[in-house]
């Protein structure tokens, strides 16, 4: 005999689920019924991590998020590579880029601002 879960729709009602489906359609809205995961040993902090209440409260304490949250692989990509061209121009840097040169007149600002603040 199957089990069943009741899940909430983003529609605030609510459907059961049989037990071990992946999806479920109802009204053309598609519903996911995530699995229970093994616990894990957190590689931020060490900490056993052992049900979702608990993996939501490190996220939020440690700052971080899993990758899969941001969105498609094609947007994960994106993501990645825009983050990897942002540390290359920023420790690779020159005036002669525009990211050097808004770099520059930042740091320019920050020692006048310095200077001001304690004399010179």
């Amino acid at each position: 005999m199957p089990s069943y879960v009741q899940v909430q729709l983003s529609d605030g009602s609510y459907a059961y689920v049989e037990r071990g489906r992946e999806r479920h359609r109802e009204g053309g809205l598609d519903v996911h019924v995530q699995r229970d995961f093994e616990a894990f040993r957190s590689i931020v902090d060490g900490s056993l991590v052992s049900s979702r209440r608990d993996l939501a409260e490190h996220n939020r304490r440690h700052n971080v998020i899993h990758e899969s949250e941001l969105g498609s692989e094609k947007d994960r990509k994106a993501y990645f590579g825009h983050k990897a061209k942002e540390r290359n121009d920023f420790y690779n840097s020159t005036e002669s880029t525009a990211y050097g040169r808004r770099l520059a007149r930042e740091r320019r600002a920050e020692i006048l601002e310095a200077i001001k603040k304690h004399g010179g």
